[in-house]
This record gives C-alpha cells, structure tokens and sequence, in this order.
C-alpha cells in the first residue's frame, strides 16, 4: 500500500510539473518575441494575447497563440524581400498553434523550416500578399479563417 501510494504521489507530482503554463502579452511580458525567446516560456505553453496592436514573431517553440479582445497583428519581423511578417515558424516551432488574431501585415504566417503539424483557426487575414504559407511542412490544420483582400505584389 505504501509503495501504491508513493508512487502515486510521484506521478502527480510529475503531471504537475509538466503542465502547460498560460503567458499574458502585455502583463507577463510586453511582446509576444519577449514570450517565445523567455527561457521561462517553454514549448506547450500558451500565450494570450490582449486587445490591441503587436508586433508579430520569429517562432522558435511549439507554442499556441491566441488572441483576445480583437488582438491584431499589424507589424513583425521583416522578410528578406522587405515585406512584414506576422509569424515566421521556426525549428522548434512543431505543433504551434495561432488562432484568434487579426492580421494587417504582409506575409501574415510564414513557414521558415520544415515545420510540421501546425493550427491556424479562427483568424482574419486584411490586405496581405500571402496569409498562410507552408512550403515544406506537413500537417498543418487550416480553418475557419477569413482571408479578405488578398493582392499581389508584381
């Protein structure tokens, strides 16, 4: 009984530690780049994004992404041809997930690696030049967004 009870208590303990932890932008941190670069931040964890206007973010950990409040992303990280991008995805950003945002940027979410198994759900794409990319990853799970006024850039 005694080793039953042991072990129980170690496997909580274990589920305890392993548990995802939910980030604030702005409170915990001021941008969501702070949030994925925070050593703090560990993939699996959740960021919520708040009201307001952000700045997107290279992805380097499989996190998820979600807005609130109307969060809009309407500037990141910029693209070798000089364009904005929301999010790029990164090594390590396997099984991230965006969803509930705005995006006024460019190129809104970018696959910059092999970067599989990704959400994208719930999100409005304005006036970008590709909303969604993914030229080598597999997996990705694309829905329920809204892509209105996509243009060209020639």
């Amino acid at each position: 009984m005694k080793k039953l009870i042991a072990i129980s208590m170690i496997l909580l303990g274990i589920a305890a530690v392993s548990q995802a932890v939910t980030w604030n932008v702005p409170g915990d941190f001021a941008t969501i780049q702070a949030a994925v670069y925070s050593p703090s931040v560990s993939s699996g964890d959740q960021i919520l994004v708040g009201a307001g206007t952000h700045a997107g973010a290279l992805l380097t950990k499989s996190l998820e992404i979600k807005g609130e409040d109307g969060a809009v992303v309407n500037t990141g990280p910029a693209h070798g041809s000089g364009m904005i991008q929301g999010f790029r995805l990164l090594a390590g950003s396997d099984g991230a997930t965006i969803s509930h945002l705005s995006f006024t940027v460019d190129l809104a979410i970018m696959n910059g690696a092999a970067v599989n198994n990704v959400t994208v759900d719930h999100c409005t794409f304005t006036n970008a030049v590709q909303a969604i990319s993914n030229w080598s990853g597999s997996e990705w799970q694309i829905s329920h967004n809204v892509i209105t006024d996509l243009r060209t850039r020639n």
